[in-house]
């Protein structure tokens, strides 16, 4: 560096390599040139080149990490949310039973709808916040979505046609979180293969639904949903067969990809 292109606060340089990389390792942070100041014009033009970039990369940095803390507060807010209707214990049925005797209007599902919309939205732009670590389980990503792909397949498989609410914000709801978990799924390098669980044929399920011992564990699952729900309706159990195995077999597509998106996200988190 020559004295006639620089101004110096102490001795001279000798070793203009270091002192290059020192001037613009301060001019990129500070906006400032610490004690080597420029005087030549074309200097003065490369220093204020190297501060703008250092300033562009500082605010850019900041709103990045503004916008992960952003989409990490949303996914609290919603995690929080269907925790603390399950009586703070993550248990499905206490919403279940809620729901039924108090049924939520079409107002309700639209905003959990909007709100996991908005969560994904922001999710898909500032993807680190995937990886956010919670010392309480029921924020993680896993669980939460577990709990409400349970609560939305009992609320629209469990119930007889007759005595659940279809309407068109729940249907959307459905199947914005459908879409969600594929979408994020399809992103996870460790995910295995989807392998939809293919349903029993009617004549099998007949003879089955009626045995005491159910050996299948989808069936097992299913027809401990239905007598949950009969319980709550105060309901006997379904004599229309033909309309609880369509029940059975959408339930079953829904819940396999529930299952397989919990275990993968879980696997791939687990690995940090």
């Amino acid at each position: 560096m020559e004295s006639n292109k620089f101004a110096f606060s102490g001795p001279q340089p000798q070793d203009e390599f270091t002192d290059a990389l020192y001037f613009s390792s301060v001019a990129l942070p500070t906006l400032g040139f610490g004690d080597i100041v420029p005087l030549s014009l074309p200097y003065k033009f490369m220093a204020t080149i190297e501060a703008l970039l250092g300033f562009s990369i500082v605010t850019l940095s900041i709103a990045y990490v503004l916008d992960i803390y952003r989409v990490i507060q949303q996914f609290r807010i919603i995690s929080s949310f269907l925790y603390n209707e399950s009586g703070n214990t993550g248990n499905v049925w206490r919403i279940i039973k809620i729901h039924y005797r108090n049924p939520p209007d079409n107002s309700y599902y639209r905003e959990l709808h909007r709100s996991i919309l908005d969560w994904y939205e922001g999710f898909h732009q500032s993807r680190l916040a995937y990886y956010f670590y919670s010392t309480r389980p029921y924020l993680s990503i896993p669980s939460t979505f577990s709990l409400l792909g349970e609560l939305l397949a009992i609320m629209r498989f469990g119930f007889h046609p007759a005595l659940r609410k279809s309407s068109p914000a729940f249907i959307s709801l459905v199947e914005g979180y459908t879409s969600i978990i594929d979408a994020i799924r399809n992103q996870i390098p460790i995910r295995k293969k989807e392998t939809t669980q293919k349903p029993l044929t009617f004549e099998h399920f007949s003879r089955v639904i009626s045995g005491k011992s159910i050996e299948d564990y989808w069936l097992r699952r299913f027809c401990i949903m239905i007598k949950r729900v009969h319980l709550i309706c105060k309901k006997k159990t379904d004599s229309d067969l033909y309309n609880l195995y369509s029940r059975y077999t959408q339930w079953l597509t829904f819940m396999s990809k529930v299952q397989a998106f919990a275990k993968d996200t879980s696997k791939d988190l687990a690995h940090l």
